[in-house]
């Protein structure tokens, strides 16, 4: 049964799949960056390859808003009880609102990125498998450090500034920005460890979940070959119900860390992640019952779409108060969020339903069955747009935060804090927009130089070490 499975990858790489990487580089692999090329064998499959580049920047877009209004919200940063902020910000009513599309998104947003991740690398060969994590890892990395240090500088002046600044803040932040691993933030008061970056999450547990998709691929495949006749329900059950049961943990124990851990942290993220693998799985062992069910998740599209538009239109204009116990919330300084029964997997579905959308927005079967014939064998190139737009998608959602420290601070320097809250309900769409244009700038010019540096290092040492062996 395993080697079954081995065989489909194979077929779906010669018949439907046939994704090809290539460097930029006129020289050698690693000797050279400016991107990657990526071709597909059938003009489907590239169409529905830019759908899923389109929602990782509408996801990633609706996390940088939400992070600009949290920012530019009354609530942040933290205050003591004592010392309550009654300076009262324009963009405190779309606080909740912002928040709980953040939830859903990035829940949807990681699912969505599993089952891509996926479709790529077991289409890819083990070499061009390689080059592709080669240059993602090391454009996270650079995003990452650089956000890191200037989050580390402006957002102690910031804090000095409020009179909120931790020196362990900045122990925090430096730790979880090299390591990009969120996992140390665990207590909601305002007096423990907090990140001076706490939006980068998306990107920090995304780094971990590309890096272990082979071997979750790998783990799915064993635990089906083990069980031939139960493996498909076992494949199931292990994706969905750890996230089931987070989430009802979470609900049934609002006044616990539960929610607020799971939330940004990589523990949970991955479950999410391993959900879209699992999709992809199934797809692969079980076409025809996949088919099924992506068939009736796509005529639930419109529904679950205008469902998810209500429940974040109802939150329009909550009334926001500073709850400082332990309750359902984001980020530590997030207000309390009441009444959200399935939290964190209904976003699952959304996703589920999202993938299953694409998947069948072609007339051109993705499943692979027994009577599929060759496809035409022309390529049609990856578009470098795509490519721009994930890592500039990436880069947003890193430096959103630290763009938010040096808008309010230059803005506080010149003019008054009050003039800020006033006109923040403009900051929140100009700050994302300086953030995105920016990052064109530096995916485009110096972080081209950095990352070829890093990959002439990388190819140097792995050459070295191939000649000693």
């Amino acid at each position: 049964m395993y080697d079954d499975i081995s065989d489909n990858c194979q077929q779906k790489r010669k018949l439907l799949d046939n994704v090809s990487v290539s460097s930029h580089s006129s020289s050698s692999t690693f000797s050279g960056y400016s991107g990657f090329q990526m071709e597909f064998m059938a003009s489907a499959d590239e169409k529905r390859f830019t759908e899923f580049v389109k929602l990782c920047v509408i996801f990633t877009s609706i996390h940088t808003i939400s992070a600009s209004v949290s920012f530019f919200s009354s609530l942040y940063p933290v205050l003591r009880p004592e010392q309550q902020n009654t300076n009262v910000s324009t963009v405190d009513a779309f606080v909740l609102t912002s928040n709980i599309m953040d939830i859903d998104s990035s829940s949807a947003f990681f699912v969505l990125c599993g089952f891509f991740c996926a479709y790529t690398v077991c289409n890819l060969n083990l070499e061009n498998n390689l080059m592709l994590l080669s240059i993602i890892t090391l454009n996270i990395l650079v995003d990452m450090w650089l956000a890191t240090l200037v989050s580390m500088v402006l957002g102690s002046l910031y804090h000095l500034m409020k009179g909120t600044f931790a020196s362990h803040d900045v122990l925090l932040t430096f730790l979880e920005g090299m390591t990009c691993l969120r996992t140390l933030e665990f207590n909601q008061s305002p007096s423990r460890m907090h990140s001076l970056n706490p939006t980068a999450w998306p990107v920090m547990c995304l780094f971990y979940c590309f890096l272990l998709t082979p071997l979750t691929i790998s783990s799915n495949k064993r635990l089906y070959a083990c069980y031939p006749r139960g493996g498909f329900l076992l494949l199931v059950l292990n994706s969905t119900l750890p996230i089931v049961t987070i989430s009802l943990f979470a609900l049934l124990h609002e006044d616990t860390n539960i929610f607020f851990i799971n939330c940004t942290h990589f523990g949970y993220r991955i479950l999410e992640f391993n959900l879209g693998i699992c999709f992809f799985t199934c797809t692969q062992i079980h076409p025809e019952t996949s088919t099924q069910f992506t068939y009736i998740a796509k005529y639930l599209y419109v529904l679950v779409g205008c469902t998810f538009l209500s429940i974040w239109w109802a939150q329009l204009g909550s009334p926001v108060v500073s709850y400082y116990e332990t309750c359902i919330r984001m980020y530590y300084f997030s207000p309390c969020i009441q009444v959200h029964h399935g939290f964190l997997m209904r976003g699952c579905f959304l996703g589920i339903t999202l993938i299953s959308n694409i998947i069948l927005s072609n007339k051109q079967n993705f499943m692979l069955d027994a009577t599929h014939e060759q496809q035409e064998i022309s390529c049609y190139t990856f578009s470098s747009k795509n490519g721009i737009l994930l890592t500039n998608s990436m880069s947003a959602v890193v430096f959103i935060w630290p763009m938010c420290y040096v808008v309010q601070i230059l803005l506080e320097v010149n003019f008054s804090e009050s003039l800020v809250h006033e006109n923040a309900a403009m900051l929140v769409l100009i700050v994302p927009c300086i953030t995105w244009g920016v990052g064109l700038l530096w995916n485009s010019t110096w972080k081209c130089h950095v990352v070829d540096r890093l990959l002439r290092v990388l190819y140097i040492f792995f050459a070295c070490f191939d000649k000693k062996q």
